[in-house]
């Protein structure tokens, strides 16, 4: 038997921490792969714990900003556990300006569920919106083919219009009174997350799905549930939202654009082999996601850790590990431990920021930037606060994202990067 020991893509440490997880797996034949670069140990693998998946998000999103001149935004890749984590990043990216391709998936606003929900909202906020309509009048059926659209378009000067003007009889008759009842409630005087709710239940969509026979009818659900409790409920009106929407699939619209080339690749780690990156992101390692319940409950452990394994050694030069202590799942706020993986792994190729996991050891040495190199320890030296939450009197909340002693770089929620002098700041964790 011979055994392919060599890597050629990833540094010493980086296959150092991989390997270090891979041992924890009984069945497999014990070897390690080595690396074939002669380059020196490489920076560690850096872990990061944050206080909510948004500020992972953008976290990430200001460590790609602050790339160097020259370098391309495909020298950089986020490897989810589960495609339902793209959407956060979907967001932040566009909102940022950073261009990003989707590997393998449907972006999230250009799934055809999201997109029917937003035209029935389109459509309840603008009623001449034509598109909208025309989107949406045969899901649910209703009987209503391009012959009956076309006497809509004859009878109003838009089609919800024609539809009040048609005089229907009999069946149609009937599915066109309930479409348009559905439409006939105070959407305004109502929060967005229910004016939401309340359309897409009125109008028969929800129960759509639910009585779906479509192998994928259950996740088209969750993917309508994640739109309304977790993208709708952060807005004040339904308008702001679909202005939000509205630039979420401008890009989509433009038929002429070019292909995005030099573009951030996000995609799951299924995805990802094969594949390699300068700097790979990997996101929401914590116990439920990454391993998942099924493989924690069901046995799994074991293929979740070689998962784990393939998605380290995607990174050729730096690979950033983060977890958020609190995660938005349906309108919930969730909590959720750090990963068995991260504690399984060997410290010694790791570099722990924003205090790690408290049940491992940290260095005490002054933690740098994500995107710089491991300092060398210095028992005197004191502990960073890289990764606390701060508040500012005029700024609020944030997170520190370097320490440079007096002067501390902090990500603000709603202000964004700044430097600010330690004495302005409150530690609020």
């Amino acid at each position: 038997m011979i055994r392919l020991e060599t890597n050629y893509r990833s540094t010493p440490n980086i296959l150092g921490a991989a390997n270090s997880l891979i041992r924890h797996n009984q069945g497999r034949l014990g070897k390690d792969l080595r690396t074939a670069t002669n380059s020196n140990a490489g920076e560690p693998v850096y872990v990061l714990t944050l206080p909510s998946d948004w500020d992972e998000v953008r976290i990430i999103a200001d460590t790609i900003m602050r790339r160097g001149g020259g370098v391309p935004y495909s020298d950089f890749a986020v490897l989810i556990r589960a495609g339902s984590l793209s959407r956060l990043f979907e967001e932040e990216f566009t909102s940022r300006g950073i261009p990003y391709k989707l590997v393998g998936a449907t972006k999230f606003y250009d799934r055809a569920e999201i997109r029917d929900a937003i035209a029935y909202l389109r459509l309840l906020v603008y009623p001449f919106d034509d598109m909208s309509f025309t989107r949406i009048i045969g899901k649910p059926r209703r009987g209503f083919g391009p012959s009956a659209i076309a006497k809509f378009r004859a009878h109003g000067t838009n089609l919800m219009d024609g539809l009040r003007a048609a005089q229907l009889s009999g069946k149609q008759g009937a599915a066109a009174t309930e479409f348009l009842s559905a439409f006939d409630f105070d959407w305004a005087g109502m929060h967005p997350m229910d004016a939401a709710r309340t359309i897409l239940e009125k109008s028969g969509y929800i129960n759509y799905w639910r009585t779906s026979k479509d192998t994928d009818a259950g996740e088209r659900l969750d993917n309508i549930r994640e739109l309304i409790t977790n993208v709708i409920a952060k807005y004040d009106t339904l308008p702001d939202f679909l202005e939000h929407a509205a630039l979420m699939t401008a890009d989509d619209n433009d038929n002429d654009a070019a292909p995005v080339i030099d573009a951030v690749s996000i995609m799951t780690i299924h995805a990802a082999k094969g594949l390699e990156f300068n700097t790979v992101f990997l996101p929401a390692w914590e116990d439920g996601i990454f391993p998942n319940d099924m493989a924690i409950d069901g046995g799994g452990l074991e293929e979740e850790r070689r998962l784990a394994y393939v998605a380290i050694t995607r990174a050729r030069r730096r690979a950033i590990i983060s977890n958020a202590m609190s995660r938005m799942v349906f309108g919930s706020r969730q909590y959720n431990s750090p990963s068995r993986f991260i504690t399984e792994m060997d410290n010694h190729f790791l570099d722990f920021q924003g205090g790690g996991p408290r049940n491992i050891r940290t260095s005490t040495a002054p933690r740098p930037s994500y995107t710089a190199r491991r300092p060398t320890p210095q028992s005197t030296a004191p502990k960073s606060v890289v990764g606390r939450l701060v508040s500012h009197a005029d700024m609020g909340r944030g997170v520190v994202i370097e320490d440079a002693g007096n002067i501390l770089t902090v990500a603000f929620r709603t202000r964004g990067i700044k430097k600010v002098a330690r004495d302005y700041l409150e530690f609020v964790d």
